[in-house]
């Protein structure tokens, strides 16, 4: 059965972090729909952080009924922001959350929508560098991808680990094996092919 995947994008967002997401994320043969969820904005466009323009597939609020196998929120502060501003967005990462679906975050937004709105109160997590003072110190870990397996929580740092997260979202929904294959494509630095160094259900990683 082929897995889903909610990609979230508003004005702002970080483009490498969405179109490596995408792209990975396609390989494996996940059904990828892009969000946008800027607001009461009815076009399907974005602007990102340095300009790029990207169509969405459909406004959140269109989505709403339907429910993924992962939802994604990419970073980009001004993105990060405006999925803050969103109370849709804000209740439907909680009905992921409680129906035990995976919740990944990237870059700024660990902390400007999951920390800043309490989503995942106890979750080990990690973020954008400079933002980690926002997360208590006991829950914050120097990873490039962290995986609270107890939430299902994945987070990353940064636009340069987003083919790390992207990786460790298909292992997570696919299986270990294909996202080795997917990796294979890439040709990259072995130690990004390692998929435990990520999971942890304490501090033990």
């Amino acid at each position: 059965m082929y897995k889903s995947a909610l990609l979230c994008v508003a004005n702002g967002t970080e483009e490498i972090e969405v179109v490596t997401i995408f792209d990975l994320l396609k390989r494996a043969n996940i059904q990828v729909k892009m969000a946008n969820v800027n607001g009461d904005d009815h076009t399907l466009m974005v602007i990102c952080s340095y300009g790029l323009r990207l169509f969405s597939d459909a406004r959140l609020v269109d989505l709403k009924e339907q429910f993924f196998d992962v939802i994604i929120l990419p970073g980009g502060q001004r993105g990060s922001e405006c999925f803050q501003r969103s109370s849709l967005l804000m209740e439907y990462i909680n009905q992921m959350h409680l129906l035990g679906k995976l919740v990944a975050a990237i870059c700024a937004a660990p902390v400007l929508v999951l920390q800043n709105y309490q989503i995942f109160k106890e979750a080990y997590m990690t973020s954008f560098p400079a933002f980690k003072n926002c997360i208590p110190k006991h829950r914050w870990i120097d990873q490039r991808v962290v995986y609270d397996a107890h939430y299902h929580l994945l987070t990353s740092q940064g636009p340069g680990t987003a083919i790390d997260f992207s990786l460790n979202i298909i292992s997570l929904l696919c299986g270990k094996l294909k996202a080795t294959e997917v990796a294979s494509q890439l040709v990259l630095p072995k130690d990004v092919l390692n998929f435990d160094v990520c999971s942890t259900d304490n501090k033990e990683i």
